[in-house]
């Protein structure tokens, strides 16, 4: 393969990037997963490619990097904040929602929240 055509390769990969990017800050999970079924598609490609390196291909290789790095992160920030949410309804779970007591009392009210008002 030569150095254009690898290129070219380069170029398509980073436009999918760009793409899962976007879903991912559209928190959109079914077209992020389709992305990383396309991503695995360029794997044998970029493992192959045995041609020199010009510094426009070291540059499209950066902003790859670069790219997948950011899209790594929004990963992990929507990872964390859906684990956020999930802790947040099983602390408000584990609060008794009974009328009755055996002291003949009604238990106090208890705010439900979704946010952790105490971080």
């Amino acid at each position: 393969m030569k150095e254009a055509e690898f290129q070219r390769y380069l170029v398509k990969f980073k436009a999918i990037l760009k793409r899962e990017k976007r879903y991912l800050i559209k928190d959109d999970g079914e077209k992020v997963t389709a992305i990383a079924a396309e991503k695995e598609e360029y794997i044998p490609i970029f493992n192959d490619y045995e041609g020199p390196i010009s510094d426009k291909t070291r540059k499209l290789i950066d902003e790859i990097q670069n790219l997948q790095s950011l899209n790594m992160m929004l990963t992990e920030q929507a990872i964390a904040f859906q684990k956020n949410l999930m802790d947040s309804i099983q602390r408000n779970l584990k609060q008794p929602a009974g009328t009755y007591s055996k002291y003949q009392q009604q238990p106090h009210e208890s705010a439900i929240s979704l946010f952790d008002q105490k971080a």
